[in-house]
């Protein structure tokens, strides 16, 4: 799938990190010509000049570092959202093939894509800035050790280059434990339901001592591979330098060490590892770039045919319907225009399956009619199916929620908030995952719900409503459920069955 760059480089913010890193440098050049200049000069000397001079390029750099930290977070939300809003969009009638590329991994692709600026190219950008300024002032005042803070350049771009090559080498390992992980951990929890017979039949079994656990200790030790080699790089760069100092140190005459700008080249080896290193230790940064990059683009994804909406004024009948390809029942069925129907069956009865080929997300046999006419295979605008398991975007409250075209007020959100028990959630703006609030997963569930509903679908199509949810999140629940159902069909597969459930209709598949 193709994610385009649909953002122009954000240069003020580039200009901003730039300044920011030359500001402090000069701070320490400064600061070491002054240092030493004053301790030769005599009464005459000007400290005052000196001194505004130091204190005017660190406020410099506090400004700088404040502003670009602010435009660089606005670049990061706003980057995030156009590329989600435009991955969204090539997702539009298609679902994803791939069971390990779920919807928490397109967000973190996404997120990683849209902070190269932030996380690796700004650090670059200062490097070269810093590097070129320290090259420039050496070559303006002649300095003695020039020689030597040319080799540095030389050294810091062939470890970055390196770096670079073996960064890229990793990250190919790395998402393919990644995917492998997320592969197997989807199976593995899928099958949960057995581990507590396992453990009645016989805690110390062969058999339960055979099911492997799935493990990310190979996803950690690639990142940790990352990281080592990044700092290795910052090892490596910081002991020439220290190589080069005493090369400078020691060819360096009596004159020339009495000299206040002699301090400038030897400072600028000694803090290499400061005013550099942070450029090396960014590549890991550039490495998840790539591969979530390469990751967005070859997601597979699989058709599904857009039907316009059918003006549901009488029933649905399903006549011999099924799955396709499934062990399901064959059902003849005529479903109300309005109200709630359940779906019932014990686990691995097709309640699912059923459901998501009643919402047209699968192909099915039999016929599906509408008002008495037949439909053919394909999913209905206005027909929304909510998987069981919950999705919450790393983005704003808001933008979790509000994922349809339709335009919502904020009374509506927090109406529809308040009757699922989430009227806690108040800050739309507030982000949520990872570097913002955590919701639990009865939270999540019931936020998953809340964003189906607010989309105000003709047919709601909730696969366990109730699954995981305490008794006052359940109660809850099905409140708001019952009262969709007043002026619209709402069709749940459930296993649960609240006390409180009155269903218009109920099919069992048993």
């Amino acid at each position: 799938m193709k994610v385009e760059n649909v953002m122009k480089t954000p240069w003020l913010s580039l200009l901003l990190a730039v300044v920011h890193a030359c500001a402090g440098l000069l701070v320490l050049i400064v600061s070491s010509w002054f240092i030493a200049a004053s301790s030769v000069a005599g009464l005459q000397f000007n400290y005052m000049l000196p001194a505004v001079v130091i204190r005017g390029l660190a406020l410099t750099r506090i400004a700088s570092g404040y502003a670009n930290m602010w435009l660089g977070h606005r670049d990061l939300l706003d980057r995030t959202g156009v590329l989600r809003t435009r991955l969204f969009a090539q997702l539009r009638d298609r679902i994803i093939a791939t069971r390990a590329t779920g919807v928490e991994a397109l967000a973190n692709d996404t997120e990683t894509v849209a902070a190269i600026y932030v996380a690796w190219a700004g650090h670059q950008a200062s490097a070269i800035a810093m590097l070129v300024a320290a090259l420039g002032v050496s070559v303006w005042f002649a300095l003695d050790g020039i020689v030597a803070f040319i080799l540095l350049t030389c050294v810091w771009v062939i470890i970055a280059t390196l770096t670079a090559w073996h960064g890229l080498k990793v990250a190919l390992s790395q998402a393919q434990c990644d995917a492998d992980f997320r592969f197997d951990s989807e199976h593995f929890f899928a099958s949960s339901s057995i581990w507590n017979l396992i453990q009645r039949a016989n805690t110390t079994s062969e058999v339960a001592s055979s099911i492997p656990a799935p493990s990310a200790r190979k996803v950690w030790q690639a990142e940790q591979r990352q990281q080592l080699n990044a700092q290795h790089g910052l090892w490596v760069l910081q002991s020439i330098a220290f190589v080069l100092l005493m090369v400078v140190l020691a060819s360096a005459d009596a004159t020339v060490i009495s000299q206040p700008l002699a301090v400038i080249i030897p400072m600028l080896l000694l803090a290499s590892g400061d005013w550099l290193g942070r450029s090396l230790l960014t590549w890991p940064s550039y490495s998840r770039f790539k591969h979530s990059q390469q990751a967005l683009h070859s997601i597979t994804t699989e058709t599904i045919t857009p039907l316009h909406e059918p003006n549901l004024m009488q029933s649905i009948d399903l006549i011999g319907f099924a799955p396709l390809n499934r062990s399901v029942k064959t059902i003849n069925e005529t479903l109300p225009n309005k109200g709630l129907v359940v779906l019932a069956g014990s686990s691995g009865s097709g309640k699912s399956s059923l459901l998501q080929a009643l919402a047209g997300l699968i192909p099915f046999t039999g016929e599906r009619l509408v008002d008495e006419v037949r439909t053919e295979q394909g999913l209905f605008e206005n027909w929304l199916y909510v998987d069981q398991k919950p999705h919450i975007l790393q983005a704003t409250l808001r933008a979790n929620l509000c994922l349809s075209e339709k335009t919502i007020d904020d009374q509506h959100i927090n109406a529809v908030l308040q009757e699922l028990g989430l009227a806690h959630f108040t800050k739309f703006d507030e982000w949520l995952g990872v570097g913002g609030r955590k919701p639990s997963g009865g939270e999540s569930k019931r936020l998953t719900l809340a964003r189906a509903l607010l989309a105000q679908p003709r047919v709601l199509l909730v696969d366990e409503p109730f699954e995981g949810l305490d008794e006052q999140a359940t109660r809850l629940t099905l409140d708001t459920l019952e009262a969709y159902a007043h002026n619209q069909l709402v069709i749940i597969a459930t296993h649960i069955f609240p006390p409180e459930l009155v269903a218009d209709k109920q099919i069992t598949l048993d």
